[in-house]
């Protein structure tokens, strides 16, 4: 459900859009392992690992789509680097990602 809300193409035209994607995607995996696993003795000890799987959960379609039509576009492209844009994309939803947890562990969700 949550793959639909950009797919690769798009996220090419735009990559800022992923940084907010993965502001998204890093909240509501804090928020999920925070309401779900808090009242767990032993899952409430690894909650930091748990929101990383989330994390990884909710982006692993797009990267698998990302990777898919980078594939797909190397193979029309020639030299090195051919077109690069895929990479600007993924690490803009690293950013993402990473300054949404530090913002949501620094508010002391």
């Amino acid at each position: 459900m949550l793959e639909s809300l950009i797919n690769p193409k798009r996220a090419e035209k735009g990559p800022w859009k992923m940084f907010f994607i993965g502001l998204l995607y890093a909240s509501l995996s804090l928020l999920l392992v925070h309401f779900l696993f808090k009242g767990d003795a032993v899952l409430s000890k690894f909650s930091g690992l748990m929101v990383v799987l989330f994390c990884v959960m909710f982006s692993l379609p797009f990267m698998y789509y990302a990777i898919k039509h980078e594939e797909l576009e190397d193979e029309e492209v020639e030299g090195f680097w051919g077109s690069g844009k895929c990479i600007v994309t993924q690490f803009m939803l690293l950013c993402g990602f990473f300054l949404g947890l530090l913002w949501l562990f620094h508010s002391g969700i």
